[in-house]
């Protein structure tokens, strides 16, 4: 299967190309622009690269949330564009589970308790909480957007921590986890393209794919423009 994955649920903007469970390419930047003006440059970067065109793909991926709202709307607009004007699947990949996958392998042991949190602003974050398997890592809470301190308030055993909120507010987690506090390695707090290709590849897999091509965004609460329209009411 070629497969294109992009993510855009974050500040940072990755996209990558596989072949028959292989990475061709795979381009991630982070520069704090608006995605809008990169994403369709690197998708055609990253297929010239792989040697392939748009009608060469047989499948697409993109995370669908949580994350920020212009950056998911970017992603998925574009994403399933494509998909429709070449009548290919497209698979939607929630970006908690791609972190948790990133973050896995560094456990060694299967079971092991992953906290998956990204920057949600208003000091809060969205965040999940996993149990690595063998391949990858399996929710065992729903998404959601809490205080940080409030999404760990029940761990007691070690938890590897993962993603943008807990590079945000690691010296608060460290402080309420004590000796259960773990972090990450580096490389893997941003949102990979091959993360989410793989993770799209066992949903094929798993035929846990619409086949309308039609995903709906996760985003767990409203915008900030309707939280502030909000407060003005309220305000009068």
């Amino acid at each position: 299967m070629k497969i294109l994955a992009v993510d855009t649920a974050t500040s940072s903007l990755s996209v990558a190309v596989m072949d028959a469970g292989s990475l061709c390419t795979e381009i991630t930047r982070s520069t704090g622009e608006t995605h809008a003006r990169h994403l369709m440059t690197l998708v055609d970067t990253a297929l010239g690269l792989s040697g392939m065109s748009v009608t060469d793909l047989d499948a697409f991926a993109v995370t669908i949330g949580p994350g920020t709202f212009t950056g998911l709307r970017i992603g998925l607009s574009s994403i399933q564009g494509m998909a429709t004007a070449t009548s290919k699947p497209i698979a939607g990949i929630n970006s908690l589970d791609a972190l948790a996958a990133q973050a896995a392998p560094a456990t060694r042991t299967p079971g092991s308790l992953v906290c998956a949190m990204l920057d949600a602003r208003r000091q809060e974050v969205y965040g999940g909480l996993f149990r690595t398997g063998d391949q990858t890592s399996v929710p065992v809470s729903e998404p959601i957007v809490a205080r940080p301190a409030s999404l760990v308030d029940e761990i007691r055993e070690p938890c590897l921590m993962v993603g943008s909120g807990a590079l945000l507010y690691q010296n608060l987690l460290r402080e309420k986890l004590a000796d259960c506090f773990l972090m990450a390695a580096p490389i893997a707090h941003t949102i990979r393209g091959e993360t989410v290709a793989r993770l799209a590849m066992a949903a094929f897999g798993n035929n846990t794919v619409p086949a309308n091509r039609i995903l709906q965004p996760l985003y767990l609460r409203k915008s900030d423009a309707e939280i502030n329209a909000a407060q003005k009411e309220v305000n009068g």
